[in-house]
């Protein structure tokens, strides 16, 4: 096997090394408009099969995004804004229940101040100081008449009934809390009473008929034979004295709210006089004994007051048995209202009926309707604008992508032509994108040339190669047999020639050419015609430590240091022993000569492309290699090495052993730096 000159055994990586690419001297790609491409590849945009277009993508994104956001914001919205207006209604109840509340002292006030300044009349005084019944019912009965109670009696100290402004006496004392506040030295004293109508008939038998009251569910249907017994009273008591001072009696008065429309209207008309539907105030009042509405302003739908309709069960329970206030959104006789309660108490404290106020949800529903209008309104207004602003950042975003995509399927059809415009108000990432784009189609185009170049070098090379291969077959075929004959004549003639026959040293001289001529010839077939390798899987280390046996005794490898770096676990490879032996051993000589017999010899296996391969290096400490030399170092037939030395063969046939096994072969070299060969072979039979 020949071996070539340290100068000349290093490869050219880009003529070796796979996906690299050689720089050529070409000129850049000519360019050419972007609407010659353009058409080409416009076919290209239409979506394939089974998929959406990005404008359609960003439509749906769009779409989704705000019309889920709208009707997220317009429910959320309506219920807000609904919500709202009922809590300010249901608070606008509860505040005008203390205005309500203010309206009902104040009644009970002003029956105060007319039983004070009543009792203080000087024919009352007088009438009572001489005991004179008649001038004291007379007085009694003006006082009903003028100042409209529904009774009025005049007691004595004690209690005891001296006139009723109906008529007749009692000694029954008459059991009222009023009266035993004045008879204890208060000058007046008034409350809200219960009393029963055997009570009130004996102060007037009118009013104890108008106490009583039919009790009705609270649609307003009637619940007979049940029916409220009692009434609820305004009482008010005042000291009538005489000239020293000193009580002679005690002016008692009332008022029953049973059937009453004076409070409850007065409540009503003071409160939602502002508050018109329909041409009447919108609002109503009510007064409760115990559960039962007593007196209204709520009618029914056939126009009459709903007294005797009861209140709700949780309204009853929450205002009489726990004795707070009340309110909430109910249903009133089949209309729905915003209602405040509260409780109305008796002189004693304890909870007698109830002081209620309510407002027709129709009043808000207006406000309410208005309010939604404006809000969907705005939504809605919102939701154009945003889906206008959208409609224009899509089109800054989605005209480049197009842009991109169009390129992309133009360079897919292998039309590296298209120009691009630069991008402008669109987003940074797409211009960058673009202007990437832009540069490796540019790129690709170079490499594209560089290629073609590359493509037509190797394929002029390989004709060449193959030229040369045809050529040495011939010249091989024709020399070897006269050449036989030359080795075989000049051997006879040696062997004859005695040692001091001046003929020998000729004899010798032409057996050692013709030798070397045989090792050429071989060399010749082996290049022209190698031999099909018979592939086993194979330890690498094996093969590399079974050629440095055959060397290192050898008087080349005396002054040369051996250093292994062999990777664990062991790489295998699927190599034609005997082959990778004659590549391994030639560039181990090769190393050898290239370091003149001194130096270091590193030997590196390892495993590469994630274990799919197995990689040898064998690097020298030799004078390294220029990179004029290095571009042609796996030429047939080229070599530095001095004549007589080398056929220049050696690096070529071991490429073509390592390409025959699906390998590669490469040289890394710098003058003065020493030289690296690699040699990668895959691990398992690529055929299978």
């Amino acid at each position: 096997m020949s071996t070539a000159q340290p100068s000349d055994s290093r490869s050219d990586p880009a003529a070796s090394r796979p996906n690299e690419l050689i720089s050529d001297p070409l000129a850049s790609r000519p360019g050419s408009s972007r609407s010659d491409s353009q058409a080409s590849a416009a076919g290209g945009l239409a979506p394939r099969p089974g998929t959406y277009s990005l404008k359609l993508w960003l439509l749906v994104a769009l779409f989704v995004t705000i019309g889920v956001t709208g009707i997220t914001s317009s429910v959320v919205g309506v219920w807000l804004i609904g919500e709202g207006i009922s809590q300010q209604a249901q608070e606008k109840a509860r505040l005008d229940l203390n205005s309500a509340r203010l309206i009902y002292q104040d009644r009970l006030e002003r029956l105060r101040s007319t039983l004070r300044l009543v009792s203080l009349r000087g024919s009352l005084i007088s009438a009572v100081a001489n005991r004179n019944v008649d001038l004291m019912r007379a007085e009694a009965t003006a006082v009903k008449t003028d100042w409209k109670f529904d009774y009025v009696t005049i007691l004595d100290r004690s209690g005891r009934v001296l006139v009723r402004s109906e008529g007749g006496t009692s000694e029954q004392p008459l059991i009222s809390p009023m009266v035993h506040e004045v008879a204890a030295g208060k000058s007046d004293a008034v409350g809200t009473m219960v009393r029963d109508t055997t009570t009130l008939a004996r102060e007037s038998a009118l009013v104890a008929d108008r106490a009583r009251v039919v009790v009705r569910t609270p649609d307003g249907r009637e619940q007979p034979p049940r029916e409220v017994t009692a009434g609820l009273v305004l009482e008010g008591a005042a000291a009538v004295r005489d000239g020293a001072g000193q009580l002679i009696a005690i002016l008692h008065g009332g008022v029953l709210l049973n059937h009453d429309v004076a409070t409850v209207d007065q409540i009503k008309d003071t409160i939602f006089a502002q508050e018109v539907s329909n041409g009447h105030p919108s609002g109503g009042a009510s007064l409760c004994l115990g559960d039962v509405r007593v007196a209204t302003s709520i009618r029914k739908a056939n126009g009459e007051r709903a007294v005797g309709t009861t209140v709700e069960t949780n309204v009853r329970k929450r205002v009489l048995d726990e004795n707070r206030p009340f309110g909430y959104p109910a249903i009133v006789l089949g209309d729905a209202y915003f209602t405040a309660y509260e409780p109305i108490h008796d002189p004693q404290g304890r909870p007698i009926g109830i002081l209620s106020l309510g407002v027709p949800e129709r009043t808000f529903a207006l406000l309410r309707n208005e309010a939604l209008a404006i809000f969907i309104g705005i939504v809605l207004c919102g939701c154009a604008v945003a889906f206008a602003f959208a409609g224009l950042i899509g089109r800054r975003v989605l005209y480049p992508i197009q842009e991109l995509a169009l390129a992309m399927r133009s360079y897919e059809q292998g039309n590296l032509e298209l120009r691009m415009v630069p991008f402008t108000r669109t987003p940074s990432e797409l211009i960058e994108l673009g202007n990437g784009l832009r540069a490796m189609a540019k790129a690709l185009r170079q490499r594209e040339l560089q290629l073609k170049y590359r493509a037509e070098k190797q394929l002029s090379k390989s004709e060449r190669l193959a030229m040369i291969g045809r050529l040495s077959a011939g010249v091989a075929h024709e020399i070897n047999n006269p050449l036989g004959g030359i080795l075989l004549f000049s051997s006879i003639l040696l062997k004859k020639a005695t040692p001091g026959d001046p003929n020998r040293t000729v004899f010798e001289r032409i057996c050692n050419e013709a030798k070397r001529c045989q090792k050429i010839v071989q060399g010749l077939l082996d290049f022209a015609r190698p031999r099909e390798p018979k592939r086993e899987q194979t330890i690498l280390e094996e093969v590399v430590e079974r050629t440095l046996q055959l060397v290192t005794g050898q008087s080349l490898f005396h002054n040369i240091e051996v250093v292994r770096e062999y990777g664990q676990p062991k790489p295998e490879c699927w190599v034609d022993r005997a082959q990778l032996q004659q590549v391994a051993l030639n560039l181990i000589v090769n190393a050898a000569e290239a370091m003149d017999g001194r130096g270091v010899l590193t030997l590196v296996i390892c495993s590469a492309e994630d274990g799919n391969a197995a990689q040898l290096e064998i690097a020298d400490s030799g004078c390294g290699i220029s990179p004029e030399n290095l571009d042609r170092l796996f030429e047939p037939f080229f070599t530095t090495k001095e004549v007589g030395r080398g056929t220049g063969l050696g690096l070529s046939i071991s490429r073509s052993i390592i390409e025959s096994h699906h390998g590669t072969i490469w040289a890394e070299s710098a003058v003065g730096n020493g030289t690296r060969f690699f040699i990668r072979i895959p691990t398992r039979d690529t055929a299978t």
